[in-house]
């Protein structure tokens, strides 16, 4: 599913990479790790930009592989590790530059997970990240399971605070997590992103990614499309003609090692 919705995503979130671009470029990093980097988008515009030596962390086998055959069509040179950033056994100051779009939400211990990023991280080095601030902020992000929920029983609540996309929505729980794991001059900042991507690839959207999506492979075929159809609905809002546009709530993350 995340290789079929790839390409949506990578459009719909490039305002966000180039920020990160312009965000790191003064700090001249020399090499770049990009933590929880899914299919590495973001990594890949980083580099193409600053021309440095990077690597990219996921969880997932399924995303590093279709990042890997994304570089390699590039023709560009990264390093992609299979791993839990939390548990992975990095060299000390290893990297100077720490990135992350939308990947430290999920540790199940991110204090011990800040605490190993910050041994893979020389001193002096920067974390540049950028999370999604609560569910009331980003409504684009939470219509597919309000919509669906009266027909889709058993669809799984989500909630602030708890691992998973909203995990950093208390920007003063963040600022602890960090400064418990040794990270000094915490700065966090609100930020809004405009999001656009092709109406036609609006269905493809919330079927192919997040809970709505995993759930709708459960059900017969009359349902599915009583059920796309009805949050399809749901996302009119956000629809302006052959568009879909909203601003993702977010917050901007520095802290240095």
């Amino acid at each position: 599913m995340w290789s079929k919705a790839q390409p949506i995503v990578d459009v719909l979130f490039q305002p966000i990479d180039q920020d990160l671009v312009d965000w790191v470029r003064p700090h001249a990093p020399r090499r770049i790790l990009d933590v929880g980097c899914g299919a590495g988008s973001t990594l890949r515009t980083l580099t193409q930009a600053l021309g440095v030596a990077a690597a990219g962390i996921d969880v997932s086998a399924a995303q590093l592989e279709v990042a890997r055959q994304q570089a390699n069509a590039e023709r560009l040179d990264l390093n992609w590790l299979h791993g839990d950033a939390q548990h992975h056994e990095f060299e000390r100051g290893e990297f100077d530059l720490l990135v992350s779009r939308f990947g430290l939400m999920f540790f199940e211990q991110p204090v011990a997970a800040f605490e190993n990023l910050r041994h893979a991280t020389r001193t002096g080095g920067l974390l540049a990240a950028v999370a999604w601030r609560g569910m009331a902020h980003n409504p684009f992000m939470t219509a597919a399971e309000a919509a669906a929920a009266a027909h889709l029983p058993g669809l799984p609540a989500r909630a602030d605070h708890e691992p998973g996309q909203f995990a950093f929505a208390d920007e003063q729980r963040v600022r602890t997590l960090l400064q418990q794991a040794g990270w000094q001059r915490v700065h966090i900042v609100p930020v809004e992103y405009d999001c656009v991507m092709p109406e036609s690839d609006l269905v493809r959207y919330f079927s192919l990614l997040g809970p709505v999506a995993r759930a709708l492979t459960r059900v017969d075929a009359p349902t599915r499309e009583k059920v796309t159809a009805h949050v399809r609905d749901a996302f009119q809002p956000f629809v302006h003609g052959n568009q879909v546009r909203f601003s993702a709530a977010c917050w901007k993350i520095q802290a240095q090692a």
